[in-house]
């Protein structure tokens, strides 16, 4: 199978002194630039981040890849033309499956694994897979709305005036057909999350938005029993999308790697 190509956004000193480079990935239907924040903070204080397009999304070319062991695969191939050196995987939401599927076939690439806005497994509510196949619009709405916590979007759906459901609205729109089902499927069809997790050696860490209706909480029940040892960090008032939420509380548990 040909290399697909995959656009990498590479901030920070080259050889960074002070830590391993963060690998930072992105989830279903979206793209790098929803780390633009963090990647910006971590170079601030001298820390390497790598942030790819997954293959089909952003400024990535081919098709979306359809497995969550296929986007891993595409890291480990990707990951050499940049780095000699361990990284540290951070993965949010489909993302956290792939860098959790990467730390665990992987060990030798992966210094520390960080899981954000995630649960395992990660199924998709049908309702969701059916709209997303036929590129209905209205999902890029649903999941607009209730990726964000109630402090930017209230129960009615309207935007409380941050930005940011506008923000994430955008970027879904942006995506190309069919990009958003293959993700979503992935997702859905991941039964070896929690098999994964229980071969993962690094140290791990999960970042949870108290107030995240996507991948709530409690459904990081089995991961956090899988693992060995995670450290876990619960941001009240957040949401999902925690990079564009509470950026400052992500970066304060990257940082401290």
């Amino acid at each position: 199978m040909a290399q697909q190509s995959i656009y990498v956004n590479d901030s920070g000193p080259a050889e960074a002194t002070n830590s391993a480079a963060f690998l930072l990935l992105h989830g279903a239907g979206l793209n790098g630039s929803v780390w633009q924040g963090v990647a910006q903070g971590l170079a601030s204080t001298g820390r390497r981040a790598l942030v790819p397009d997954f293959p089909g999304h952003g400024r990535s070319g081919d098709d979306p890849l359809t497995t969550i062991e296929a986007m891993a695969d595409s890291l480990a191939r990707m990951l050499p033309l940049h780095t000699s050196d361990p990284v540290v995987v951070v993965g949010h939401s489909m993302g956290s499956l792939v860098a959790l599927d990467f730390a665990a076939r992987y060990p030798a690439l992966v210094s520390s694994l960080v899981m954000v806005g995630t649960a395992v497994p990660m199924p998709v509510a049908p309702s969701i897979l059916e709209r997303a196949q036929a590129n209905d619009p209205s999902v890029y709405v649903t999941l607009a709305r209730y990726g964000l916590g109630p402090v930017h979007v209230n129960d009615a759906g309207e935007s409380l005036g941050s930005g940011l459901y506008e923000a994430q609205l955008d970027l879904f729109r942006h995506c190309a057909d069919g990009v958003l089902f293959a993700d979503m499927s992935a997702c859905n069809d991941y039964v070896q999350g929690l098999h994964r997790a229980a071969q993962v050696t690094c140290p791990s860490y999960l970042i949870l938005g108290e107030e995240d209706r996507l991948t709530p909480v409690v459904s990081a029940q089995g991961l956090l029993e899988a693992l060995q040892s995670p450290t876990v960090t619960r941001v009240p008032q957040a949401g999902h999308s925690l990079m564009a939420e509470a950026p400052a509380a992500v970066l304060e548990v990257l940082r401290a790697l």
